[in-house]
């Protein structure tokens, strides 16, 4: 019976370990871009957000690519940021990044093509462009609050 019991236990915990990898071979490969040990996702008060939720690229600003010596781009970084969460009663599950990493963000088609968004998240301060970023947003039940910060914004509802 006890020979029985240790061979049970010893296939419960090599399921659990499979199934911790197939986890994080699943993470991985569902948010390539993603370094999670490095980034580090804040809403606009600086709390936490979830970057499980979000798909982000980084790529350099044009202010640093027009510089000549510019050599050192640890802080001129936009991230390219688009929702993936699900859409729980019309609304984004928590709030939208204000950075990732030390990052100012661009929001375009953040949110394009979905009909079950009914309520627009709040979009933060620091934003600079948001072309096609509720673009095909069908239902959305009030227009969303545009930062002072943005200077792009074509086709941003449609």
């Amino acid at each position: 019976m006890k020979r029985q019991l240790r061979i049970v236990t010893g296939l419960i915990a090599m399921l659990s370990i499979l199934v911790g990898l197939t986890v994080v071979a699943y993470a991985a490969e569902k948010h390539p871009n993603q370094v999670k040990s490095n980034d580090i996702g804040l809403d606009e008060e600086g709390n936490p957000v979830d970057l499980d939720l979000w798909e982000y690229s980084f790529e350099a600003s044009p202010q640093l690519l027009s510089l000549e010596d510019a050599e050192d781009e640890s802080d001129e970084k936009i991230a390219n940021v688009r929702y993936v969460g699900p859409i729980i009663d019309g609304r984004i599950l928590g709030n939208a990044p204000a950075t990732i990493q030390s990052s100012a963000t661009n929001y375009d088609s953040a949110f394009q093509n979905m009909t079950s968004l009914i309520y627009p998240p709040e979009i933060p301060e620091g934003v600079i462009s948001m072309n096609h970023t509720f673009n095909g947003c069908s239902n959305l039940v009030a227009a969303p609050e545009i930062p002072s910060t943005v200077t792009s914004m074509n086709f941003t509802i449609q």
